[in-house]
């Protein structure tokens, strides 16, 4: 536990990208501080990385951000790391979320409405 988060590591190969994307998101959405792949090699993916403490940085400079947010970096051609986009973490997309999902995607979808109208 961190405080009175739960905090769990996801294990397994990198070949189901979608099963941990997935099992993320739920974890993330239920309150849970969630450890995981971060590349999946056997899925096809590049092995880039962005540079630690630039996303450190960003994350710390980042003094407005709403209560769960989800930053996509990038690594440029030139070896640096940049933003791509920031985002209310309910509007991550859909990759990731199964058939079986659907209750979960509801949830999430009703905490953002919430979030926004009580913000407004």
């Amino acid at each position: 536990m961190v405080g009175k988060y739960k905090v769990v590591t996801l294990c397994g190969s990198t070949r189901f990208k979608n099963a941990f994307l997935e099992v993320q998101k739920q974890l993330t959405f239920n309150g849970c501080i969630v450890i995981s792949v971060g590349l999946f090699g056997h899925s096809g993916d590049e092995w880039m990385l962005p540079d630690k403490q630039s996303v450190i940085d960003m994350t710390t400079a980042f003094s407005s951000a709403p209560d769960a947010y989800t930053l996509d970096v990038g690594v440029l051609s030139t070896g640096g790391t940049a933003v791509v986009e920031v985002h209310n973490f309910v509007s991550c997309g859909l990759y990731g979320f199964g058939a079986n999902n659907a209750e979960d995607l509801i949830h999430m979808v009703i905490a953002g409405y919430l979030t926004w109208t009580e913000s407004a």
